[in-house]
């Protein structure tokens, strides 16, 4: 079952893959523009945790720039906050750069004080290409009582956009277990803060549904 919140509607369409590094999450929506829709597309809790729900979370976004990698961190621990969860990004305890090693990780979460660690990446980057074919009616006050009803077609509208599919997991520090995963889309944000928020507040109420926050 789908899980939907659209902060405006945008068009649709038929897919064209293309590729982008999973480790660009941010680098990727800073270079789009237009309108935003955040799309969550489907979610797993682990049947087997029963909780308490966790309350200490690390925020880890997958970014090698680290204005959008703060910018990212920052917006999504604010939302969580908000929500009640103390929240920590990773830039103030792990270093800018390649993807984390697991002892940097288990550092970060020690110092944080952490029972929980988010980690948001891009999974995909995906072109559509939408075409709209535009008519208009030939009526009788053109063509007089006997003339043709047939409609009639005018030059077709065509839309590309960009659609980044990411994938988010909660991870419990004390069974180093994935409790809760999900797959979200994001069609052209036109900031990384904004995009970030909206992204934010769809993944928490969700997991606060499913009781692992």
């Amino acid at each position: 079952m789908k899980h939907l919140r659209r902060s405006s509607l945008c068009p649709g369409g038929l897919v064209r893959l293309a590729a982008a590094p999973s480790w660009h999450l941010i680098a990727a929506l800073s270079l789009l523009s237009g309108c935003a829709t955040v799309e969550l597309a489907g979610s797993w809790k682990d049947p087997g945790f029963t909780g308490p729900a966790l309350r200490k979370v690390l925020v880890i976004g997958a970014a090698q720039s680290e204005t959008n990698r703060r910018l990212f961190e920052d917006s999504f621990s604010q939302v969580l906050k908000t929500s009640g969860v103390t929240a920590v990004p990773g830039y103030t305890l792990i270093p800018v750069g390649a993807a984390p090693s697991r002892d940097q990780v288990r550092d970060a979460v020690a110092r944080a004080g952490a029972d929980a660690v988010i980690v948001t990446r891009v999974g995909r980057a995906e072109t559509r290409v939408e075409v709209t074919p535009t008519y208009y009616q030939t009526g009788p006050y053109r063509a007089g009582l006997y003339g043709g009803y047939g409609t009639s077609a005018a030059p077709a509208m065509v839309t590309q956009y960009e659609v980044f599919t990411l994938e988010t997991t909660l991870w419990q520090v004390k069974t180093e277990k994935v409790v809760w995963g999900g797959t979200s889309r994001i069609i052209e944000p036109q900031d990384v803060s904004k995009a970030t928020a909206e992204l934010a507040e769809v993944l928490i109420t969700k997991m606060r549904a499913d009781g692992v926050l």
